[in-house]
């Protein structure tokens, strides 16, 4: 839109300054005619018709000049309007990108954040999985140790039932004699 206003305000432009220049070549260098190489030689009276027609054409070619001047500012009224339609909306633009360029530093302190916590987070995993290692290689020995008690424990309760089975034979055989 603003471009075509631009077009038809330079083509305007164009035409008035063509008419300037038509209008300038016209008066002063234009061919004589055989009527207007001896208007000298009539009468008063042709020279005062000669000089309506001349004053009549100079104001219709004032009037065209005139009217021609009215259309280019109209024009230009049009293409300023509309520039600064596009003025304004290019202001609301730019203060839109700024918003959310504030919003995108906002959210980028915010992304920092989360990877410094994410890395803490990591941190803390990797030493409570160290941790859990140390955990299950203390398990695994224990168990190991309980293994071992366990078995003595159990050679020893064998040893515990002979005793006690040979107390009872003992103590079976003294009953009856």
């Amino acid at each position: 839109f603003f471009y075509a206003d631009l077009t038809c305000i330079a083509f305007c432009c164009f035409l008035f300054v063509s008419f300037c220049i038509d209008f300038f070549f016209f008066f002063f260098f234009k061919q004589k005619t055989a009527y207007e190489m001896l208007r000298s030689l009539v009468g008063s009276e042709m020279c005062i018709r000669d000089r309506y027609e001349l004053l009549d054409k100079e104001e219709a070619g004032r009037r065209a000049a005139e009217d021609e001047l009215a259309a280019l500012l109209a024009a230009s009224g049009s293409a300023g309007a509309a520039a600064k339609g596009i003025e304004d909306q290019s202001k609301e633009e730019q203060d839109a990108l700024h918003a959310l360029n504030n919003k995108l530093k906002g959210l980028q302190s915010e992304l920092r954040r989360i990877h410094k916590q994410i890395q803490n987070t990591e941190g803390d995993l990797e030493s409570e999985n160290a941790q859990r290692a140390e955990v299950q290689e203390r398990n695994a020995e224990i168990r190991g140790q309980l293994e071992v008690v366990t078995a003595a424990r159990d050679e020893l309760a064998n040893e515990l039932m002979g005793v006690a089975q040979g107390v009872h034979e003992v103590h079976g055989e003294a009953q009856y004699e």
